[in-house]
């Protein structure tokens, strides 16, 4: 077992002058201040990693007493609970604190920063791991005050639609009425995960021929991984990243589905390109989803489909698909941390078996 915290600072932040702005900001950052504003939004962030491991809550000593720490309390109780419930837990994580600006706004310290996690599940053969966009706000003893962010979503963006919409302080408790209600359902829906792997099928995912097509899983999930850390060519970038990557395990080209196109970057274009061509089979069900499938997720406030990710890994212990994903890069994470486990975003998933019947 090992824990690794790695803080990586960028370099024009120590360089910059002590007595001079940072990122527009007034307030005066020395080089030590920033290590101690590095070090608490560590410690923070590390808190929910270290719970997914012990499978045990842990007291987050970062946050502020405010709402934000009723919900981190909450949510702290239903992940372990999550993970405890369906047998998963980490093995081992590393963390990397990216801080992208620094400002001083009102009292708080506002903190722009991206959370690069790699880790190993238990009894899993492989790593995973993902990238994640975080504004947090802290206060004069460096205590998170506020935290702007949502899966899958840039944080200046989300912050500037609350702004916009409801304010901070109803964001907050909007998120806190709705964990509340996952609460009440969260044992029917570890049940409800766990019954849908008591009977999975059966076949072969390396290379297979389908309707005169040779799809090789295999070579589509390989060609995901390898880039999950490329550059994002769109600000939703899930479904042009899916289509590369069953591209490169084999499926053709045609004059509807070519790169930049609608079925190819968007969602329900490209589910309803892969059934009208025959290359894909849909279920309702994670236990069809093998290498190299498709699964998009539904969006719970207006309940379309808005992301895909593609199978890039089955572990050796059960048959829970995991997957791989642009927007926030995601490698090698299990499929249930969209949903159910998200379930405040996500309402349902349909799996696009490619590989036929």
């Amino acid at each position: 077992m090992k824990k690794i915290i790695s803080v990586f600072l960028i370099t024009f932040l120590l360089l910059a002058s002590t007595s001079g702005s940072l990122y527009g900001s007034t307030y005066d950052y020395k080089d030590e201040e920033t290590l101690k504003i590095m070090d608490a939004v560590t410690k923070y962030l590390s808190i929910p990693l270290e719970e997914q491991k012990n499978l045990q809550v842990i007291d987050n000593i970062y946050i502020a007493n405010s709402d934000l720490k009723k919900y981190k309390e909450l949510q702290s109780k239903l992940l372990v609970e999550w993970y405890s419930g369906i047998g998963v837990k980490i093995e081992y994580y590393d963390l990397k604190v990216n801080i992208n600006s620094i400002q001083n706004v009102d009292d708080l310290i506002k903190v722009d920063l991206n959370n690069i996690v790699t880790f190993k599940y238990m009894n899993a053969d492989f790593l995973s791991g993902y990238t994640d966009n975080y504004i947090l706000y802290l206060n004069k003893e460096l205590l998170v005050e506020k935290e702007i962010y949502e899966m899958d979503s840039k944080a200046y963006l989300l912050e500037s639609e609350i702004n916009k919409k409801v304010g901070y302080n109803e964001y907050i408790s909007d998120k806190i009425k709705t964990l509340k209600e996952k609460e009440i359902r969260l044992n029917n829906d570890i049940a409800d995960f766990k019954n849908t792997f008591a009977k999975s099928k059966d076949s072969n995912k390396d290379s297979i021929e389908l309707f005169g097509v040779i799809y090789n899983a295999q070579a589509a999930a390989s060609w995901a991984l390898a880039n999950v850390y490329a550059p994002e060519e769109y600000d939703a970038d899930c479904t042009n990243f899916v289509s590369k990557a069953i591209h490169a395990g084999g499926i053709p080209t045609d004059g509807t589905w070519y790169q930049g196109s609608n079925a190819w970057i968007r969602v329900i274009e490209l589910r309803n390109w892969l059934l009208n061509k025959g290359y894909a089979n849909e279920y309702s069900s994670y236990s069809f989803a093998q290498l190299g499938d498709v699964i998009q997720f539904k969006l719970r406030s207006n309940g379309l489909y808005t992301h895909s990710v593609i199978v890039t890994g089955k572990d050796n212990w059960s048959e829970y698909p995991y997957v791989s994903a642009h927007t926030s890069p995601r490698y090698n994470v299990l499929a249930s941390i969209y949903y159910p486990d998200n379930d405040i975003k996500w309402s349902g998933y349909r799996v696009l078996d490619v590989h036929g019947n």
